[in-house]
């Protein structure tokens, strides 16, 4: 049975982070809300929608301010974003991209010693082959926008290891996107 037919399109991953006024709402890990008020004091979570379909919550997360990328960076060493899309069937990066990676490349011009290397993992095609080749063309254009932005090209080493099949990112996952920063 497709995902359509029983229900399973329809399921959304929530997650609320609140800090010190700072209120962030995600939906599928995209973020949806950022609300600051120093005042804000929240008691409780209402959920409501105006939809065609219903809705169905998949999974609910509070916690607390999320790591900023840089300190992601400096402590783990790599950042992993789930944010940078593309037109559909290209490796052409829509100007909704380029808000994260102009945070990375702020990172990266403010440090000129740090290098990084780019890895996107890609997996919407059928045959792997065309998986590697879309997943080879989406990273060397984040390496073009970031160079674009003005981060030197000696900063930036890409390495595309393949499909999100094989990756340690979600093994069980074969459909979604990741562009992984790892500092060298």
């Amino acid at each position: 049975m497709a995902a359509q037919d029983n229900g399973m399109a329809n399921w959304y991953r929530i997650s609320i982070s609140f800090d010190e006024g700072l209120l962030k709402v995600y939906m599928n890990e995209r973020e949806m809300i950022v609300y600051n008020d120093k005042d804000l004091n929240p008691t409780g979570v209402t959920l409501d929608y105006y939809a065609v379909p219903p809705l169905s919550i998949k999974s609910f997360l509070i916690s607390g301010a999320p790591k900023t990328i840089y300190d992601q960076i400096r402590e783990e060493g790599k950042f992993t974003s789930y944010n940078i899309d593309y037109n559909i069937h290209t490796s052409k990066l829509p100007g909704i991209s380029l808000s994260e990676l102009t945070k990375i490349a702020a990172i990266l011009i403010k440090n000129p010693d740090m290098k990084m290397d780019i890895d996107v993992y890609f997996s919407h095609m059928k045959r792997e082959d065309e998986n590697n080749d879309y997943g080879a063309g989406k990273t060397e254009a984040v390496k073009r926008s970031l160079i674009a932005m003005g981060v030197e090209e000696e900063q930036i080493n890409v390495v595309y290891k393949g499909s999100i099949i094989s990756s340690e990112i979600n093994p069980k996952n074969r459909f979604s996107e990741a562009v992984v920063f790892t500092k060298k």
